[in-house]
């Protein structure tokens, strides 16, 4: 039986329909090339051109364009069959709408989709919802019963009272990820409101570039009241002047302990108010994973750097990345913040306080960091100016032979026109060592999943020489000396001496 595509789309959603003999992904295109070639003339030169670049790769790595001419259009038979080649190419995992999407758009869309639609990641871009979009996007969502990650990037309601009338499916979302517009006019808050009412987060993240007030902070954080699971909030408050919005979020910290993220850069917050926020952090007990305080204007030459003693009163147990870059600290107060640091923060993995007025003291305080540190990977304190009296020849030799016993750190920031010679030879070496140190481990990881798939344990001095011969995984087998190797391996094991183990 000879089908049309526009007879196979008829078949699927057809209720009792008999199902179509199942064919090939490209039998498929062409019939769908002479299903599209008829009606050419009433779309869009650049929408057919779309289509003719799917036709010609039969396979697109970003279908978004080519969905979105489908719903300009309303061509729902030919999206449903683009829908359904893209999840027999590679599943449809992810869709990308990017644009104010109308009515008959949303509503193409949703004709297109089958009930069962498998993308698990949606990302929604530059769009705002009224009262006839905002049913559709949530019927979309109803389709999506595989989605568990969600991207919302300058996304806005224009009626919030009449998107609370709305009822949201119950969604088994895991991630959601929130940007804001600087526009105050935009408001994403309705949705997210909806959106965390009827689902159990894992993982929360709001970048606000200033669209949200202090009045709708404080009702997304009671509206966290509700999430039990949630293990990861990252909230970034560019260009803000107060402590307030971070002080709404605190009760619920308190109550859920998850691991926190904390992006205020850019703030000014100034030592006041930073001082108001890292008191709550302390009294609320919350764990920080992530701090990043970049152009808050921390250390002003007028104020005084009394914060540096305020930050070891957070729980920094589990502090994997501190941003202090601009904040004009003093020599004195960024030694003492690094010797805080090294004490506290067992599980630093990077750390960043460039364009600071860095000195020997700093550089004293680095030396003693990396000597005891065994998790930091990457270091940068380059200063905004070489003082006489700051790079001294001790204080880089000390940093130097900090970083011979080092054998984590594989990135260092520093003003190296400013270090001498041997020096900088010496560090360089060091991190060259860490670095092919690391990239070694990943090889032998490697090596060791290849070598033991067939269910024999290879000795790991085997495993170590196959990776230190600096060859892929599928040549390393190839090379005489490693089949040698291997081969009296391989006798002794199915001999049954396993001895060499």
């Amino acid at each position: 039986m000879h089908l049309t595509v526009n007879q196979k789309i008829n078949l699927r959603v057809q209720p009792n329909a008999v199902e179509a003999p199942a064919v090939d992904r490209g039998a498929r295109l062409a019939m769908f090339a002479r299903y599209l070639e008829p009606h050419r003339h009433s779309r869009s030169i650049a929408f057919n051109e779309l289509v003719d670049e799917y036709l010609a790769k039969g396979a697109t790595p970003d279908p978004g364009p080519l969905i979105h001419g489908c719903m300009a259009h309303t061509e729902v038979a030919a999206l449903r069959e683009i829908l359904d080649l893209e999840r027999m190419h590679e599943g449809m995992k992810s869709l990308w709408l990017l644009g104010e999407l109308g009515e008959l758009e949303w509503q193409t869309l949703i004709d297109a989709m089958p009930a069962d639609f498998p993308a698990k990641t949606l990302k929604l871009s530059k769009m705002c919802f009224d009262h006839s979009t905002g049913p559709l996007l949530f019927a979309a969502l109803h389709r999506m019963p595989a989605l568990d990650s969600l991207f919302l990037e300058g996304i806005g309601v224009e009626n919030e009272d009449f998107f609370a009338l709305l009822s949201c499916p119950a969604l088994k979302l895991e991630t959601l990820d929130v940007v804001t517009t600087s526009d105050p006019a935009i408001d994403v808050c309705p949705l997210l409101r909806k959106l965390l009412g009827a689902c159990q987060l894992e993982s929360l993240s709001i970048e606000d570039q200033g669209a949200i007030t202090l009045q709708q902070h404080a009702g997304l954080a009671e509206a966290l009241s509700q999430q039990t699971r949630l293990d990861s909030l990252q909230l970034s408050l560019a260009k803000r002047r107060a402590a307030e919005e971070i002080e709404c979020y605190m009760p619920f910290l308190y109550d859920q302990t998850p691991r926190a993220v904390l992006d205020l850069s850019g703030s000014k917050l100034g030592t006041h108010h930073l001082a108001l926020v890292l008191e709550a952090l302390s009294r609320n007990k919350v764990a920080l994973e992530g701090l990043f305080l970049r152009g808050c204007w921390l250390s002003l030459p007028s104020e005084s750097c009394e914060w540096a003693d305020i930050l070891p009163r957070v729980d920094m147990s589990r502090l994997q990345y501190l941003d202090l870059c601009e904040n004009f600290l003093t020599d004195a107060a960024a030694a003492a913040l690094v010797g805080n640091l090294e004490e506290k923060a067992t599980k630093l993995k990077a750390l960043d306080m460039s364009d600071n007025w860095i000195g020997s003291k700093t550089i004293a305080a680095m030396s003693s960091l990396l000597k005891t540190n065994k998790t930091l990977v990457s270091l940068s304190f380059q200063p905004f100016t070489i003082q006489p009296k700051g790079y001294n020849a001790a204080a880089l030799e000390a940093l130097a032979d900090a970083l011979e016993r080092n054998t984590s750190l594989r990135r260092l920031g520093i003003r190296w026109d400013a270090v001498p010679d041997a020096q900088c030879e010496r560090m360089v070496r060091f991190l060259a060592r860490n670095e092919q140190a690391f990239e070694l481990s990943y090889m032998e990881g490697g090596m060791r999943a290849v070598l033991n798939s067939s269910g024999h344990l290879f000795p790991q001095e085997l495993v170590r020489r196959v990776a230190g011969l600096d060859l892929d995984q599928g040549d390393a087998l190839s090379l005489s000396s490693v089949n040698t190797d291997a081969w009296k391996w391989r006798t002794r094991i199915f001999d049954g001496d396993d001895s060499s183990r």
